[in-house]
C-alpha cells in the first residue's frame, strides 16, 4: 500500500527543522502557565483544528488537573 503523499515522514517533515525551537519555547509556556493558557489557545483555534485541539486540550486538562490533586493530596 502506498503512504499518501500528505502524511509527514522522515523526509517530510511536518515542522522545518529551523522552527523546532520555536515549537519547544511554546510547549515550555503551555506547561508552566497550565490549564488557563490551553484553554487560551483553544479559544482562539478555528475549524476543524479547534475539534482536534479540543479533544486535545480536555484530555491534557483533565490530566494536569488530576496530577495537581494527587500531589495536593500528598502535602497533607
Amino acid at each position: 500500500m502506498e503512504e499518501p503523499s500528505n502524511i509527514a515522514n522522515s523526509g517530510k517533515p511536518i515542522l522545518p527543522l529551523h522552527l523546532r525551537p520555536f515549537l519547544l519555547a511554546g510547549v515550555a509556556v503551555v506547561l508552566e502557565s497550565g490549564p488557563e493558557m490551553l484553554d487560551l489557545l483553544r479559544r482562539h483555534a478555528i475549524g476543524v483544528r479547534r475539534e482536534l485541539f479540543d479533544a486535545f486540550a480536555a484530555e491534557a486538562i483533565a490530566q494536569w488537573v488530576s496530577v495537581r490533586a494527587h500531589s495536593q493530596k500528598q502535602l497533607i
